[in-house]
C-alpha cells in the first residue's frame, strides 16, 4: 500500500512538471551510443554519473558537454562518468558528428522526446521542458539531484557541476558484491 501511495505522489509530481524528490533509485536506461553500442546505465554502478539530456544545437548544451569533458579528464579515474543523451529532432543522426566536433571522451547517445521526458519524469504535455536537463546519480545508483523541467541556470554552472562532482566522489562506493 505504501509503495502505491508513493507511486501516486510521484505521478502527481510528474503531471505538474516537478522533478522527482531526490534521492531515489535511478531507473534503468539504455544509451544508444553514437558509436553504435548500447550501454546500460546500470553498467556504471559504483561511479558518479552525470546524465545530461541535451539538444545538439543548443549553445548551453554544447558548453555543458565541454565542461563535462574537462571534468571527465580531471575526475574520470576517480569514478566520474558523464553521459550525454541528445533528444532533439534527428538526434540519432546528429549525435555522432556532435561527439566528434566537440571531441567528447565520454558516451554520447540519442533518444526520442517521449523516452527522454519519460525518464526525466516530465509530462509529455509539458512543452516547457528546457535543455539541458541533468540527472546526478551517486555511486549507489541513487538520483541525488535533477534539474526542474523549466530549468535552473545555477545547476548548469561549471562551479555547481564541479561541486556536485567532488561532493559525490567523496562519498564511499558501495561494497563490491562478487557475482555468482
Amino acid at each position: 500500500m505504501f509503495s502505491r501511495v508513493i507511486g501516486a505522489v510521484l505521478v502527481a509530481a510528474m503531471a505538474v512538471g516537478q522533478t522527482l524528490p531526490a534521492p531515489h533509485k535511478a531507473a534503468e536506461f539504455d544509451i544508444h551510443a553514437a558509436d553504435g553500442r548500447t550501454i546500460e546505465l546500470s553498467g556504471f554502478q559504483g561511479k558518479v554519473v552525470l546524465l545530461a539530456f541535451i539538444h545538439t544545437t543548443c549553445p548551453h548544451c554544447q558548453q555543458l558537454c565541454q565542461t563535462m569533458n574537462q571534468l571527465y579528464a580531471q575526475y574520470g579515474a576517480q569514478g566520474f562518468q558523464p553521459v550525454a543523451i541528445a533528444w532533439n529532432d534527428n538526434a540519432e543522426g546528429l549525435a555522432p558528428q556532435f561527439a566528434r566536433e566537440f571531441h567528447l571522451m565520454y558516451p554520447v547517445g540519442a533518444t526520442d522526446r517521449r523516452t527522454a521526458l519519460g525518464y526525466l519524469g516530465i509530462s509529455l504535455m509539458d512543452q516547457l521542458a528546457v535543455v539541458p536537463q541533468m540527472v546526478w546519480i551517486d555511486r549507489k545508483g541513487m538520483v541525488r539531484a535533477q534539474t526542474p523541467a523549466d530549468g535552473d541556470l545555477n545547476m548548469t554552472t561549471e562551479a555547481y557541476i564541479q561541486k556536485m562532482t567532488t561532493t559525490l566522489l567523496a562519498e564511499p562506493a558501495p561494497p563490491h558484491r562478487p557475482s555468482h
